[in-house]
């Protein structure tokens, strides 16, 4: 609220358990949905150096698995012409393109934003078969991924 209000933007703001949108979600279909979803957070590590001691290999799998169930949990509720912003704070493949690809192949009415990633990207980002990544450091930012995917009719 206070982002959009610093902004001067006007939006309706829902809160809800995103992995079970059954209990919150009125059926209207939504014209965007960002998820920002739970990573490794391999991206902050700069700032949050103690990362790279409380990460373990063993949880790139279980995080993939997270954030594969609100990708499928959530774009039921895109309305078609819409779109969703799937971005994490990592910059491993594992957590960002492969979801992506996966949930791309088993989704029939989804469509990858190539304008998104092939765009003009001022040498910041790097372009990524799925989406879009900058590593920690670049421009003094933290590292992250972002995909923009369309909904089909």
């Amino acid at each position: 609220h206070e982002s959009f209000a610093r902004l001067r933007l006007d939006a309706t703001i829902l809160a809800g358990d995103a992995a079970n949108p059954d209990r919150w979600w009125d059926g209207r279909a939504f014209d965007r949905i960002v998820i920002d979803a739970p990573c490794s957070a391999s991206g902050v590590i700069r700032r949050y150096p103690d990362i790279k001691h409380l990460r373990r290999a063993g949880d790139l799998p279980v995080l993939a698995a997270r954030q594969q169930q609100l990708l499928r949990a959530l774009w039921p509720l895109v309305a078609e012409g819409g779109c969703l912003l799937f971005a994490t704070c990592s910059i491993f493949r594992a957590e960002n393109g492969a979801v992506v690809q996966e949930f791309t192949r088993d989704t029939a009415n989804v469509r990858l934003d190539n304008q998104l990633r092939d765009g003009n990207i001022s040498g910041v980002m790097r372009a990524e078969p799925y989406g879009l990544s900058m590593l920690p450091g670049t421009q003094e930012a933290d590292g992250f991924f972002i995909s923009r995917l369309w909904r089909e009719p």
